[in-house]
């Protein structure tokens, strides 16, 4: 059998890659916004290019921390965070596991005599 191709293979193409433009587009703003100066993301005149201010912005962020709105760097909260989420998954799956043998040895009836 043969398919036809033309505008029914062609349409659902072109939506699916609007649809990524649209929720791509933000994305990519939001990142280039962050390697500008914020004078020029205020005054409206950013470009659809990346800024000079990468570097600096991204590391001054991550290992610095802002003195207005946090007293702790991203860095440290994030590494005390993933220890703890680490913590509590391990003791969750040691609870899951103990209380599935604990299900298994307790309902189950005993071997008979045959």
């Amino acid at each position: 059998m043969v398919e036809k191709k033309g505008l029914g293979t062609l349409l659902p193409h072109l939506i699916l890659w609007i649809g990524i433009a649209i929720v791509a587009f933000p994305v990519y703003l939001a990142f280039i916004a962050s390697t500008h100066e914020p004078t020029i993301i205020s005054n409206g005149q950013m470009p659809l290019t990346p800024g000079s201010r990468f570097l600096e912005n991204y590391y001054r962020t991550i290992f610095i921390g802002t003195s207005s709105t946090t007293r702790e760097p991203p860095s440290v909260v994030t590494s005390s965070r993933s220890a703890g989420s680490t913590m509590l998954c391990d003791t969750s799956g040691c609870l899951a596991s103990h209380s599935a043998l604990a299900v298994r040895y307790v309902f189950t009836p005993p071997p008979s005599g045959e």
